[in-house]
């Protein structure tokens, strides 16, 4: 699959309104849903970091509420119905951060999972080179190069049937492969290639 296809498939929302407006682009959203037409929806602060939750659903922003412990909220007129949400989104997410933001997102991923809530907590770049998945999956690799010490490198997310689990290599210095690549293809011997080298010539 393309990603490219795929990326453009996710914009759905933003697409219908550009098309819906003869071809005007809609305004910039961040993080919000980009059609403006879920709330919340949203990245949300937490102590140690971010999450992100949507609701989609009735049930979900319900479920959302018992796992705040705010279903008095359920009352709010401002919070009634998923139109008056997003017509009050900045209210919404306001409530939201306030309770996430206390919280570490282990804390919130489980409360939330446990309450049927769409979430996933962001990582930093430290925290995905160090993923144990990626790393048990063989989609990273620790390689040790003989310059640069212990390197995360990646493999290709493509997987074929039969195909095993391709074993990443260190790149060498330039110029490693030169004697041995004049000597099979050059047809040199060991004294001609190091005449070159004390040339200069490689």
């Amino acid at each position: 699959v393309s990603m490219f296809d795929a990326v453009y498939a996710s914009n759905s929302s933003a697409l219908g309104l550009y098309f819906g407006s003869g071809g005007k682009a809609p305004m910039r959203t961040g993080n919000r849903h980009s059609g403006m037409a879920e709330a919340p929806y949203n990245v949300y602060p937490a102590a140690d970091g971010y999450i992100a939750l949507i609701c989609v659903s009735e049930q979900h922003f319900v479920s959302l509420l018992e796992a705040m412990g705010r279903t008095e909220l359920a009352d709010d007129p401002r919070l009634a119905t998923l139109r008056s949400r997003v017509a009050n989104i900045d209210f919404v997410d306001e409530i939201v951060s306030e309770w996430t933001s206390g919280r570490t997102r282990d804390a919130l991923y489980e409360t939330l999972r446990r309450h049927r809530v769409p979430c996933a907590p962001l990582r930093d770049l430290d925290e995905v080179v160090n993923d144990p998945h990626l790393h048990q999956r063989g989609m990273l690799q620790r390689v040790d190069h003989p310059l640069l010490g212990e390197l995360v490198l990646p493999t290709s997310p493509m997987r074929y049937g039969g195909e095993g689990e391709r074993t990443l290599r260190p790149s060498k210095e330039l110029g490693a492969d030169t004697s041995g690549i004049l000597s099979e293809f050059a047809g040199l011997d060991a004294d001609e290639v190091e005449q070159l080298h004390k040339e200069g010539v490689v």
